[in-house]
């Protein structure tokens, strides 16, 4: 072979050298931009979530609290689990609750031992304990009330 076909041979041998060099870097680089968005977006996203179920969990915990507390014959009804009386006493509230928000999905009313006493949305529920529930576990140990999502 030639010198002109040896310098030929080198050039080109650099070039696919080079090439295949700036492949690497421009896919290295292209994949850290990839996982700094998707960090990015999972990020705003979380963020996004943890503010409407924060906002809507404040909307409707203080509404029915406020009724309840406005209320003292739910109270009543529930402390002397009158469940005739006390569904009666929400049927209208919680009517007036889901046609508000098509997102509002359920009251629902537990004892000291976590035995489930009203639940608006599926009656079958009644009667079954969320003891076995973790964060309603350490709400009925710490009896403090639980209000939310």
């Amino acid at each position: 072979m030639s010198i002109r076909g040896r310098i030929i041979s080198m050039v080109l041998l650099l070039e696919v050298i080079l090439m295949v060099t700036a492949a690497v870097l421009f896919f290295h680089e292209h994949g850290e931009r990839d996982q700094e968005t998707l960090f990015y977006i999972g990020n705003s996203l979380t963020n996004q979530f943890e503010r409407n179920a924060r906002e809507t969990d404040q909307r409707y915990s203080s509404r029915v609290a406020g009724f309840v507390k406005s209320n003292p014959v739910v109270i009543d009804a529930f402390v002397q689990k009158d469940f005739k009386r006390l569904s009666g006493l929400l049927k209208r509230k919680i009517e007036t609750l889901q046609q508000e928000d098509d997102y509002f999905y359920c009251v629902t009313f537990v004892l000291n031992d976590g035995t489930i006493f009203y639940h608006s949305k599926t009656p079958r529920r009644i009667g079954k304990s969320v003891a076995e529930i973790p964060f309603a576990r350490e709400s009925l140990k710490a009896q403090k009330p639980l209000g939310g999502l």
